[in-house]
């Protein structure tokens, strides 16, 4: 790895895994994931641009559309959180737009520090970004904690709800992230993008299959637009 690449790693793990993700915590309190969820549909075309500048990814017709059906599923799942919220929160919307474009830049940097080290692991990738972001979060704890710990925090936790933490941190951080990784890696930016954003989709369809939820219009359209992308991607 060379030290370029080791310093852009490290940087995209500050920006978009670090603040990106305070700005995003903000805003999903704020807002309700359903309205951020909508906004972040709009990442894709901002990545498309950028890397079409960047990197000289050209895209096909059929990715285009792919990409606006990913969009179109973004936005239909939005709508149904968003008919069950209150208002648009001015600050929440701020959080929002800074935390998705800080996310976006994040990738940028990690793309371009793949770029300039092919031979770069997704693990050793994943240590640069995650380890300057734990430093990162650690500076800021040091000066801006709270009056609990974080280390206090969690003895308060059930020998449960402990193993839980930690399975969660293992499985949605670094191995999720490492396949994130991946994909970035030998992937283009607006597709992944797209694709990522549709998560918060399969676990409502997870929680319909287990009767916990109701299918309606809004998720069907949502669902039958993933579909629809995610064939043209795979198929086409």
């Amino acid at each position: 790895m060379s030290t370029q690449s080791l310093v852009l790693f490290g940087l995209s793990g500050v920006v978009g895994l670090l603040f990106g993700d305070i700005f995003l915590l903000h805003a999903f309190k704020d807002l309700g994931s359903g309205r951020v969820l909508m906004i972040f549909g709009f990442q894709p075309l901002f990545l498309g641009i950028a890397s079409y500048f960047l990197f000289n990814e050209d895209y096909s017709f059929t990715k285009i559309v792919a990409i606006i059906f990913l969009m179109l599923c973004l936005f239909s799942f939005s709508y149904e959180s968003f008919r069950e919220k209150g208002h648009w929160d001015i600050k929440g919307l701020v959080f929002a737009i800074l935390g998705i474009g800080l996310d976006g830049v994040g990738l940028l940097l990690t793309k371009m520090s793949f770029n300039l080290s092919p031979a770069v692991t997704v693990f050793e990738a994943n240590f640069v970004r995650s380890g300057s972001t734990v430093l990162g979060f650690m500076l800021i704890y040091r000066f801006f904690k709270k009056e609990q710990s974080i280390k206090a925090g969690f003895k308060m936790l059930n020998s449960k709800d402990r193993f839980l933490v930690v399975l969660c941190s293992v499985l949605g951080t670094f191995v999720s992230l490492a396949l994130y990784l991946k994909a970035v890696q030998i992937g283009s930016l607006p597709t992944i993008s797209a694709l990522a954003g549709t998560s918060p989709l399969l676990a409502t369809l997870l929680e319909i299959v287990l009767g916990r939820k109701k299918m309606t219009l809004s998720l069907a359209v949502a669902t039958i637009s993933f579909l629809a992308g995610l064939s043209i991607l795979i198929f086409l």
